[in-house]
């Protein structure tokens, strides 16, 4: 049999009991959580389409002289990766580098990783196709990757544009 002290502390606490026959036993309870839900990660209102997330996997070419032409159009690759990450269409990106390079400083790299922000998947694939690195013979058009993509945290934002700023 419980004292009551210990009855007091069981009713005090989150588990709930109740009395059968002489003895009490813990009945448990289920709590309620807010559901959760998987949301765009932008402030859209209902007029606007629905945007999905996606994931290109882009290696380069293997050939010798892959990366020379990846550094001479990487200046006007990134230029553009930041126009659209502040545009909120390429939400995360950068290069792959060889398992054998990643921990010296002279990292090679092998090819790209980006995340989208889109209508579809056809939509990526036209961004993708505009790419300098695309149409410059960089990344291997035979192994591209599009593919859906559900991020298990927040992605990141891009920054407040002009308009955005508070006005000082």
């Amino acid at each position: 049999m419980f004292s009551r002290e210990v009855r007091r502390r069981a009713a005090d606490s989150t588990s709930k009991l109740i009395h059968s026959s002489s003895t009490l036993r813990p009945r448990l309870l289920t709590i309620s959580r807010p559901s959760l839900c998987i949301r765009s990660h932008s402030n859209m209102s209902d007029s606007q389409p629905k945007k999905y997330t996606f994931l290109l996997y882009a290696p380069d070419y293997t050939d010798s002289e892959a990366l020379n032409r990846r550094l001479a159009v990487r200046p006007k690759h990134l230029e553009n990766a930041k126009v659209m990450f502040n545009g909120g269409v390429s939400r995360i990106g950068g290069a792959l580098v060889s398992p054998d390079s990643y921990d010296t400083p002279n990292r090679k790299m092998v090819g790209s990783m980006m995340v989208f922000e889109a209508e579809n998947i056809e939509a990526v694939r036209k961004i993708v196709e505009q790419d300098v690195y695309y149409t410059g013979g960089v990344w291997d058009k035979e192994r591209l990757v599009i593919i859906p993509w559900v991020s298990a945290h927040p992605l990141p934002t891009p920054p407040p544009t002009d308009e955005q700023k508070p006005k000082l």
